[in-house]
């Protein structure tokens, strides 16, 4: 049988994010969030030849980094932010 390469904990970690994303509507965070775990595990999968890539200088990393950080910011910003998506739909009569 195959070596899992992502971390069970990682796994669900992320299902109960995507849970409770969709359970409270909100569909702005779950995008973003979905993002930076793709981001997290683009690092974790491709860490050797990204490392490689940038040879004895560091600022591939820096770059990489900055960016993460970036994408965490705008994930708090949309964890703190209300739904724009109303619960119940207007009736315009």
């Amino acid at each position: 049988m195959g070596k899992l390469s992502v971390l069970p904990m990682d796994v669900a970690l992320f299902v109960a994010f995507v849970a409770y994303c969709l359970f409270f509507k909100k569909r702005e965070l779950g995008l973003i969030g979905t993002f930076v775990f793709a981001y997290y595990l683009g690092f974790i999968f491709a860490k050797g030849p990204f490392l490689a890539l940038g040879g004895e200088s560091s600022s591939w990393m820096y770059v990489y980094g900055v960016t993460g950080l970036g994408l965490v910011g705008l994930f708090l910003l949309g964890f703190s932010r209300k739904s724009s998506v109303p619960s119940e739909p207007q009736n315009q009569t």
